[in-house]
């Protein structure tokens, strides 16, 4: 199983040989086997790399993320239509009923609040996670009085501070959560893909410009786990608090990190296959007891045996 996120962010040339990438920077090379490789994270616009490399990285599965000028994740590759029955699992996908639908977004909104008061827990603010999780049991079938964004309020106001805002493009805080999302976000596309989704066609989101709305739906249940990294490392943090590259780091690490589904912990990487996993048992039998959706518990490193 891959257990290796590769970030670049200097001018660096990448190859591939005897099933290894070659990270070649300041005339010293690098090498890592393909096998161990999750995601490459591209930030440098120096960067050069063959059609090789990324034909190999689609082909392994591995997630090349490529950043804007703002070092900030704007573009991943994903593998293209490999799924076995394509077409079974789309027919799958445009038939589901609306009351199903609706459903399965309870589930979901249920569990980020859940994670959200887990989240509050473990930084202390007992107070807070009560009435997250009273408007988590509030929260109808398809959230009709759109409890998400109630609780959300809470939950922000409790980990950060009253004054956070958080459309605030000068507040680093930000900065950190939408790189965090964004590195989730492409863990969860890489496995909508591989079990032939189409990613576009979303359970609750439906904007006609995102072509990941899919994605964005299973993603909210992972939102807390950056949230609660972010306020760690602002407790910790000595150097200013910016979006550096040791910070950048550690959100993409999260992939790697512990989380808890159906009881056990696996990596956050894993659990997003056995998420996707679980809406397929869930789509064919049109139960929603099926889908198995991520717990937050305290963020360490995975340990895969």
């Amino acid at each position: 199983m891959a257990f290796r996120s590769v970030r670049i962010s200097n001018p660096t040339d990448l190859s591939v040989q005897n099933q290894q990438l070659m990270i070649k920077q300041n005339g010293e090379i690098i090498k890592v086997p393909l096998e161990d490789i999750a995601t490459i994270t591209l930030e440098d616009p120096a960067i050069r790399l063959s059609v090789h490399v990324l034909r190999e990285a689609s082909i392994r599965g591995i997630m090349v993320i490529v950043c804007d000028e703002q070092h900030m994740p704007s573009g991943i590759l994903t593998p293209f239509m490999n799924h076995s029955r394509q077409l079974q699992v789309m027919q799958l996908q445009l038939g589901l009923s609306k009351p199903f639908l609706k459903r399965i977004w309870q589930k979901i909104i249920r569990r980020k609040i859940e994670n959200q008061a887990r989240c509050c827990e473990l930084l202390g603010e007992t107070d807070a996670a009560t009435e997250l999780r009273t408007i988590m049991d509030a929260v109808g079938s398809g959230d009709p009085t759109n409890r998400e964004a109630v609780a959300a309020r809470i939950h922000f106001i409790a980990v950060f501070d009253s004054k956070f805002r958080r459309r605030n493009p000068t507040d680093w805080r930000n900065a950190a959560l939408n790189y965090g999302y964004a590195i989730l976000r492409a863990g969860i596309a890489r496995v909508v893909t591989e079990y032939g989704f189409l990613p576009a066609w979303g359970i609750e989101h439906e904007s006609e410009l995102n072509p990941f709305n899919l994605v964005d739906d299973f993603l909210e249940p992972y939102r807390p786990i950056v949230d609660l990294f972010v306020v760690k490392w602002e407790e910790q943090d000595e150097s200013g608090h910016h979006l550096t590259p040791p910070l950048k780091s550690g959100l993409t690490g999260l992939l790697h990190s512990s989380i808890r589904m159906n009881g056990e912990e696996c990596s956050v990487l894993h659990s997003m296959d056995l998420m996707l996993k679980s809406y397929v048992g869930a789509c064919r039998a049109e139960d929603v007891r099926q889908l198995v959706l991520p717990e937050l518990i305290p963020i360490k490193r995975h340990s895969y045996e």
